[in-house]
């Protein structure tokens, strides 16, 4: 028990002693309305310490319940409530995939996370989802890529996507590793329900019964034993990007080797 809390404490000390001297962007308070471009967010962050983090194992002692996965699982549970209500109460919706009714906000359900939507999210099996959630910001609404309009900085298996997807009018979600080592180490990705978030849901107008969309990120086959920095970046014509602490989430993650 203490060779684990010394080894949780130790990589602490590292992800702190990285951020100081090496500008780890997570840790900027940069106001991300203030620029003009939605905030970009995640679920579960759960664990309160100065660096986002994801971090867990089976064989941690009771003394260390942040080391397990049974409290992500419990918070995530406790937040998806909201969406299980939106499915109780669908007169207050409208479905927009087929149109959208005045007045009515358009529905997210459970069901649209896929695999990411029930159970246990992928924790027991060290394939955690993580939901990435833009900030509401009342009158914004995203411009669209056509796929002849990609900006040089896009990652090139974002510009495939948006290219091959028939449906263009998206807020485009994309994650990987923040650098070389931490993509190797991060493994294959998988989005539910699409690689970014439905035009329609924009713009957010206060309706008391809006949910917030959200796009589940199912990381399938991450290194463990590793200290994993990912970002998680959303993308549309008038998002600015001269500084990707602008319109991205970080995140870091450890999970156990077994």
């Amino acid at each position: 028990m203490l060779m684990l809390g010394t080894f949780f404490l130790l990589m602490l000390g590292c992800t702190e002693y990285i951020r100081e001297n090496y500008k780890l962007p997570w840790i900027e308070k940069k106001s991300l309305i203030e620029e003009g471009n939605p905030g970009v967010g995640f679920i579960p962050n759960i664990i309160k310490t100065t660096s986002p983090l994801i971090w867990y194992t089976f064989k941690g002692p009771q003394a260390f319940d942040n080391m397990k996965y049974n409290p992500y699982v419990d918070y995530l549970n406790k937040y998806l409530k909201a969406y299980d209500e939106a499915e109780k109460n669908k007169h207050n919706y409208s479905n927009c995939e087929n149109s959208k009714e005045e007045d009515k906000p358009c529905i997210f359900l459970r069901k649209h996370l896929g695999p990411c939507g029930a159970g246990e999210f992928g924790y027991p099996d060290k394939k955690p989802c993580i939901y990435i959630k833009i900030n509401k910001l009342p009158e914004w609404v995203p411009e669209y890529y056509t796929g002849y309009d990609l900006p040089e900085e896009m990652p090139h298996s974002l510009k495939t996507a948006i290219k091959t997807d028939s449906n263009k009018k998206k807020l485009w979600v994309h994650c990987d590793g923040v650098y070389p080592p931490d993509s190797d180490h991060i493994g294959a990705l998988s989005y539910y329900p699409h690689r970014g978030i439905m035009g329609y849901y924009f713009p957010y107008d206060g309706n008391k019964h809006y949910i917030t969309p959200l796009v589940a990120v199912k990381v399938d086959n991450i290194k463990k034993g590793y200290a994993v920095n990912m970002r998680c970046s959303v993308w549309a014509k008038n998002i600015r990007y001269t500084d990707p602490r602008t319109h991205s989430a970080y995140i870091q993650m450890y999970l156990a080797m077994d």
